[in-house]
């Protein structure tokens, strides 16, 4: 069973970070890169939507998941959440398709445009030095050879050359 003791003042201080409104509740403190609300509460990291689970409704029984119905992993509304175990949580995942990775631009940490990739590989592949390109896109040069190796890449580099978005 899932407990977990959080005083009064760190419960106020826990919903000050809660945008409430009409449907999700956001938390609009600290997330991690897919967008869940994480804490740490008592030196132990814990994921928001479980504190609010925690708070609103109880503990948590040991294997089970906190589930949003929502779909949007910052959401702490407690009318949101449901207990489910990992395989039910994964077959929700699929049947509403939020198991298709986000690659490219359709990802929410990108930081360049795959047009903006090819540019860069274009140019390189004009002749300019990879360190220079790197320079002039503001990535970090290990960065650019991944994408000139073919490492860690979104856009295949056959279709870099001439190709537009």
């Amino acid at each position: 069973m899932t407990e977990l003791t959080i005083t009064g003042l760190q419960q106020e201080r826990f919903w000050e970070r809660v945008s409430r409104g009409e449907g999700c509740w956001e938390w609009m403190g600290c997330r991690t890169g897919s967008g869940y609300g994480y804490i740490r509460v008592n030196g132990r990291g814990i994921g928001t939507h479980r504190v609010a689970y925690l708070l609103e409704c109880g503990p948590i029984a040991d294997g089970l998941h906190v589930t949003h119905q929502c779909d949007n992993p910052a959401c702490c509304n407690p009318d949101h959440l449901k207990l489910g175990d990992r395989s039910r949580n994964m077959r929700d995942m699929v049947a509403r398709n939020r198991n298709v990775p986000h690659r490219g631009a359709a990802n929410g940490n990108a930081k360049v445009s795959d047009a903006t990739i090819r540019e860069a590989v274009n140019e390189w592949r004009s002749g300019n030095s990879a360190a220079s390109v790197a320079r002039k896109y503001g990535i970090p040069e290990s960065t650019f050879y991944n994408w000139t190796s073919g490492q860690n890449m979104r856009i295949r580099l056959a279709d870099a050359v001439g190709a537009t978005e």
